[in-house]
């Protein structure tokens, strides 16, 4: 029997993340309480001992409706596991409701901007209106006029440009523009088990790689991929057990994590535990997933944090990286920066496991930056005024450094927009259309 033919036995679950375990219960409660629906909440209905992904897999399939919620930073590993379980369940049932829903402080999704019910708490818990547009998409209410002015206007409210942001794996649905790059760096994962993505800075490759790559991976349901994508900084082993731990251990208290994480970063730098042990117990813990792919991005901060103890804890970083890939279910990508190649090739172990898996990510060509700009509005209750996009594009063309900027620019167009339309008027520049912008950042 399929999980659609299943007896449904709760309204709704509640997908989150733990950082925002209050708002998330506190909203429950509500729903429970003054709108009498059934809530799966998995503080109140797991059970400790129970085996977290098979009852959570149930619970999935147990729901008529699936309610995302969505606060600050990234989604996590869990949580994107049962979004991708929920919105496989919604291609097969086109009736099943998948809602996101924005607490305070959400940078939204912009994956889910083609799902028909949105519910913005981002004013706050307090907002009636939208805890009622809950309660009715939960229930598959038909939406009253009230209801439908909202939800244009929380609609119209998303953009879906990054400005200086990284692209994440919930917005793979509006990027665009790099197709080719996603496919080279899939083939050549087929083939080898360390694989560098190598540009300038500026060049988008964490949005490749967040936004392209990964939800690529994730849709191959016959060989599914178990990820982790982490950033080294000055405490790469403390980072690379931050990304593991939550698939070891599904239930800890918040200060169990912390002294867990930083046992098990202290046991991988000492080499009282290998890193490829780990991978196998998380797969063994995940009956048919068979490969692991750990993305290191901004490898660059390996050897910009320096120092002795930086140089030794970044060579013992890297070692215990290379014996976990030289056989077993593990790959390592990385993304690096062109200026600090020969760090990477430097170090002889590391050279040599990169020849032939080097994938280089050049600027955009004419047709690339097109859907980049064109596409992702296309999708939306909005359009470009008549030549914009294409004066936008012009401008553009061959300042391959200026991807960043570009994003920075359609974000300011959306943001001024009045209405629906992106305007000429708004986009005032002459010969240089970018804004000086100071700092640095990460695409």
């Amino acid at each position: 029997m399929g999980q659609e033919d299943m007896q449904v036995n709760y309204d709704v679950f509640l997908s989150y993340h733990s950082r925002d375990i209050a708002r998330v219960s506190a909203l429950a409660k509500k729903l429970q309480d003054y709108h009498d629906l059934k809530v799966f909440f998995d503080r109140w209905n797991l059970t400790p001992g129970q085996t977290w992904f098979r009852t959570l897999e149930h619970a999935l399939s147990a729901c008529g409706a699936v309610a995302v919620c969505v606060g600050p930073g990234e989604m996590g590993p869990w949580q994107l596991r049962e979004v991708y379980s929920a919105l496989d369940r919604q291609a097969r049932q086109n009736s099943f409701p998948v809602i996101p829903v924005l607490l305070p402080g959400a940078e939204p999704p912009l994956g889910f901007l083609g799902q028909n019910t949105w519910v913005d708490f981002r004013s706050g818990l307090a907002d009636e209106m939208s805890l009622h547009i809950l309660a009715a998409g939960i229930r598959g209410e038909p939406p009253d006029a009230l209801f439908r002015e909202r939800q244009l206007e929380t609609l119209t409210s998303i953009c879906p440009y990054k400005g200086l942001q990284v692209f994440r794996e919930e917005d793979a649905a509006f990027f665009f523009g790099r197709d080719n790059a996603i496919a080279t760096l899939v083939q050549t994962l087929r083939s080898h088990q360390f694989v560098a993505l190598v540009g300038s800075s500026g060049r988008g490759k964490s949005s490749v790689v967040r936004a392209g790559l990964v939800p690529k991976l994730r849709g191959e349901i016959l060989e599914p991929w178990e990820i982790v994508t982490m950033v080294p900084s000055d405490l790469p082993f403390h980072h690379l057990a931050a990304g593991l731990l939550p698939l070891l251990e599904t239930n800890l208290s918040e200060i169990d994590r912390l002294n867990q994480t930083r046992e098990l970063a202290h046991k991988l730098k000492e080499r009282d535990i290998e890193l490829r042990d780990v991978i196998k117990r998380i797969l063994e813990k995940q009956a048919g997933t068979r490969r692991f792919l750990l993305v290191v991005d901004q490898w660059e901060e390996l050897y910009t944090y320096g120092g002795e103890d930086g140089t030794t804890v970044a060579t013992e970083f890297i070692n215990q990286l290379l014996r976990a890939t030289t056989s077993g279910p593990l790959t390592v990508l990385l993304t690096l920066r062109v200026d600090f190649l020969g760090y990477a090739i430097g170090y002889r172990p590391l050279s040599d496991r990169l020849q032939g898996a080097q994938v280089n990510l050049g600027p955009m060509n004419i047709d690339e930056l097109r859907e980049a700009v064109t596409k992702p509005v296309t999708q939306l209750p909005v359009a470009f005024e008549c030549g914009l996009a294409d004066r936008i594009i012009h401008d553009v063309e061959g300042r391959p450094g200026d991807l960043p900027l570009l994003e920075f620019l359609l974000k300011r167009l959306w943001d001024v927009k009045p209405a629906r339309i992106l305007r000429h008027q708004d986009c005032k520049y002459s010969a240089n259309p970018y804004p000086k912008i100071t700092g640095s950042a990460h695409f």
